[in-house]
């Protein structure tokens, strides 16, 4: 099992670093590159909301990242230090794709394992938890041969 901590102001340039932080993690963890398209997507839109929504952009406050990696899944969680209402999260309808916003959690949810949502005991704010199968991708290349 392998296992990374981030954390990142919030602040619109954040997101850059923490994108090159995960993907480095992934990579040099050996994942599918096109499992790792789909974890930095999600994680990129959780950290985005995280940014603009849980903690209003206030430089102050921070984003925090965990990435698990083990056999069989990987486990990302973002959390910030807003105070948002966790139940209202996961009740959002199907976003329209035309839309300029609002797309985020239904393309989280349409291309991972699982999302579940909760308020974090140790900053108060709101965790998205994303999971993914880490041989989605394997079994489908030995299928084909």
């Amino acid at each position: 099992m392998s296992f990374i901590k981030l954390t990142y102001s919030s602040v619109i340039k954040s997101e850059q670093y923490m994108y090159d932080d995960v993907k480095a993690f992934l990579v040099d963890k050996s994942i599918d590159a096109r499992l790792i398209n789909n974890i930095m997507l999600s994680v990129s839109e959780a950290f985005t909301n995280a940014l603009l929504h849980g903690n209003q952009s206030d430089p102050n406050k921070s984003i925090h990242i965990s990435i698990t990696t083990n056999n069989d899944e990987i486990i990302a969680d973002i959390t910030d230090e807003g105070s948002g209402d966790v139940e209202h999260l996961g009740s959002h309808e199907e976003a329209d794709l035309w839309q300029e916003g609002g797309r985020g959690m239904m393309l989280i949810k349409r291309i991972s394992r699982e999302v579940a949502f909760s308020k974090s005991i140790k900053t108060g704010g709101t965790q998205v938890t994303i999971k993914f199968d880490r041989n989605k991708y394997k079994h489908k290349v030995e299928q084909n041969i």
